[in-house]
């Protein structure tokens, strides 16, 4: 009986992490370079839908762009993508966010950059939108 018992609880306790899925992609990741920063977040379902949401922000008063530069892999091709910059104009100690929705199957790598004459770079960091 007791053994009947502790295989029915292993069993709903599996059965809760398997299937916990939105919260599953609570993943976030930061890049640091000179000048700037990116954190970036997963959440959704991974297997349905990943929404990437990234905090560019300028933390230099030097009069250059704090920027995120990323690119996206598609599960399913086995592909990337260019690399793609989004940036943060607005100047020092401000923080621009970029949000992007995909169906599924798709990661984003990123780093942070600072846009000068030699530009300042970040470690690319990975966020899988399938498994956080």
């Amino acid at each position: 009986m007791r053994a009947g018992r502790v295989a029915v609880i292993a069993t709903a306790t599996l059965s809760a992490v398997l299937f916990s899925a939105p919260s599953a992609l609570a993943a976030s990741k930061t890049s640091d370079a000179v000048g700037g920063d990116v954190t970036c977040s997963v959440s959704g379902r991974g297997w349905e839908d990943s929404t990437f949401t990234c905090k560019i922000r300028d933390t230099k008063a030097d009069g250059h762009t704090a920027a995120m530069q990323y690119r996206l892999h598609y599960s399913w091709s086995g592909n990337k993508s260019e690399v793609m910059t989004a940036k943060n104009q607005n100047g020092h100690g401000t923080t621009v966010t970029w949000t992007k929705k995909y169906a599924e199957g798709v990661s984003l790598e990123f780093r942070a950059v600072v846009l000068r004459t030699f530009n300042s770079y970040g470690n690319w960091q990975f966020l899988d939108g399938e498994r956080g």
